[in-house]
């Protein structure tokens, strides 16, 4: 039985580095998505409520179109959580004030809400 010939050493070495040149470009490309929607995301409507927090985010994850897993908690004052739809550009935050809940829509290049989104908005605003 011959056992088959190992790559020579130069041949491993530079698929490892070609490889993480790869992954490296990858996470590069990753991080700097990420940062240029954060710069191009713009406010383009805000409602003021006396639901509870809890509900609001309850009814928006339910009736909007929101991909990413959960609601992600933002550092500051009022308490304030916020969720995406990276595929639409669209983001809502819901901030938790003593008296009242401030709900701000954001989107890409302030493009309008669809029909959908706004009506899901207003369901929730209104309590449904």
């Amino acid at each position: 039985m011959s056992k088959s010939a190992r790559p020579p050493r130069s041949a491993v070495v530079t698929w490892a580095v070609l490889l993480g040149a790869v992954l490296a470009m990858l996470v590069f490309a990753q991080i700097y998505g990420e940062q240029q929607r954060a710069r191009e995301v713009r406010s383009i409507a805000f409602a003021n409520t006396r639901l509870p927090a809890g509900q609001l985010r309850d009814c928006l994850t339910n009736r909007m179109p929101l991909t990413e897993a959960g609601w992600a908690r933002l550092d500051g004052l009022p308490p304030r959580m916020v969720r995406w739809n990276t595929a639409r550009g669209l983001r809502i935050t819901v901030s938790d004030g003593a008296a009242v809940r401030r709900v701000e829509i954001a989107t890409l290049g302030a493009r309008p809400l669809r029909d959908q989104e706004a009506e899901a908005l207003r369901r929730c605003l209104a309590g449904d």
